[in-house]
């Protein structure tokens, strides 16, 4: 199991509101990660775990949302373009 998928398993009802589980994620993973390209796909995979665990989103579904969330959620940073390499493997 990866280290951050015990964050997405987590749930809070004050944290499943303005991206708040996604943050924490990110949080945790900067403790050892702290470069974006570390800390943004850790928010992703805990992003994509919430949604098909408490949403019942499919793998597709779920990954799609994270696509879509990352670049608005750290709009701020340089290395966004991870979520690009998830659209890859995807085969988009």
């Amino acid at each position: 199991m990866n280290k951050h998928t015990p964050v997405g398993l987590y749930w809070e009802a004050a944290l499943h509101c303005d991206d708040g589980l996604d943050i924490v994620g990110a949080k945790a993973a900067a403790l050892t990660h702290t470069h974006e390209l570390g800390y943004i796909p850790a928010a992703a995979l805990v992003h994509i775990i919430d949604r098909i665990v408490h949403e019942g989103d499919t793998i597709a579904e779920a990954v799609d949302d994270a696509m879509a969330r990352m670049p608005e959620l750290f709009s701020q940073t340089q290395h966004v373009e991870t979520v690009c390499l998830m659209s890859r493997v995807e085969g988009k």
